[in-house]
């Protein structure tokens, strides 16, 4: 079966604008991922932004509920790299957070407060990283390693990913009963 020149010549310019069309699309889906996923000029971290709806999953998480939030005093969430890398970490006033609030975990692998100059070899490694951003003049007010390593501060681990024995990633909530505070820091290198 022979085919026209005509429709031959038809269908070339057909899959040649298709082929054309195909590439730029594919070409703007990959302009918008790069966008989304890189620290161009527009990626921008947010400081002091967070609102109490945006934190209310921190109390929920650890158990005291959302209701005893007072207010944010200070947040920093930065841009998320291509593979998620980011540092997100929020200072929150809460109503009545006393050491009654504090309950250790029931089990080893359950969630509880555990205070934080008694942690365990593979949190002391997740405490060194959420910390490892204190210095950053956005957020100097994220207490350093040695304050959090002190007695004064309590550790709830929400979850810490380990690349063999390393954290690389870890979402912490640690409070301070003596003045209501507690800060969360989500870490992903």
């Amino acid at each position: 079966m022979r085919i026209s020149p005509k429709i031959r010549s038809v269908l070339k310019w057909f899959f040649v604008g298709w082929g054309i069309l195909s590439f730029a699309l594919a070409l703007i889906i990959a302009a918008l991922i790069a966008r989304r996923f890189s620290d161009w000029p527009e990626a921008k971290p947010s400081v002091d932004v967070a609102q109490k709806n945006d934190v209310r999953f921190v109390l929920n998480w650890c158990g005291l509920g959302e209701t005893r939030t007072e207010a944010v005093i200070n947040s920093y969430t930065s841009p998320r790299s291509f593979t998620g890398d980011h540092v997100d970490a929020y200072a929150i006033k809460v109503r009545g957070l006393g050491p009654a609030d504090m309950k250790p975990p029931a089990q080893s692998s359950d969630g509880g407060w555990v205070r934080c100059d008694q942690l365990d070899a593979t949190s002391r490694d997740a405490l060194r990283l959420a910390a490892a951003f204190s210095s950053s003049p956005d957020t100097a007010w994220f207490p350093s390693e040695e304050e959090l390593a002190s007695s004064r501060y309590f550790l709830w681990v929400w979850s810490i990913t380990l690349h063999g024995r390393r954290a690389t990633a870890a979402k912490l909530i640690f409070a301070r009963p003596e003045d209501g505070m507690l800060f969360y820091s989500s870490v992903k290198t």
